[in-house]
């Protein structure tokens, strides 16, 4: 595979534009060679976890959504979920998160729809941008994803020494 095709598939795997207009036209070697080092413009590390959530429009002033408990992409900045409903890009939704742990971390926040998709499965997915978020709410999500990561690279790291035994 080419520089330039590995690019292009790490484009399309990272929801990057296919554009070839930034990326050094040397189309031999690898990607080291070609100057070219991906980069996830995210302000954000983010992570895929199990929580438990609700959500509701911010027209509706009122706490209408139930609970349920999927996977989400989080970050500090924002979050994808599965939604039941219709909605639409720029429209705004209270989110109430719950961060498992020892002593479960509700945070409730604003969040603004900028991109809606089909996921696995054929379910409706959102992702939101966190608009109204404290310092120190934000601070809980960061310390709660990275908290995650590291219990999964401790699990990734038991999987593979028991592999290798």
């Amino acid at each position: 595979m080419s520089a330039l095709q590995k690019i292009l598939q790490w484009n399309s795997n990272y929801g990057q534009a296919s554009s070839c207009e930034n990326v050094p036209m040397k189309t031999s070697g690898n990607l080291a060679q070609s100057g070219f080092e991906p980069r996830d413009d995210r302000e954000f590390f983010r992570i895929d976890v199990e929580i438990t959530l609700r959500y509701w429009p911010l027209v509706s002033g009122v706490r209408t959504g139930r609970a349920s408990h999927q996977k989400v992409n989080l970050s500090g900045g924002g979050i994808r979920l599965v939604v039941s409903e219709p909605l639409h890009v720029e429209e705004s939704l209270w989110i109430e998160l719950v961060l498992p742990g020892e002593k479960p971390d509700v945070v409730t926040c604003l969040g603004r729809i900028v991109r809606l998709f089909d996921g696995e499965n054929d379910e409706r997915q959102a992702a939101l941008e966190f608009v109204k978020l404290t310092a120190r709410e934000q601070d809980r999500i960061i310390a709660f994803c990275l908290a995650e990561q590291r219990k999964q690279l401790r699990r990734k790291v038991r999987v593979a020494h028991i592999a290798h035994s």
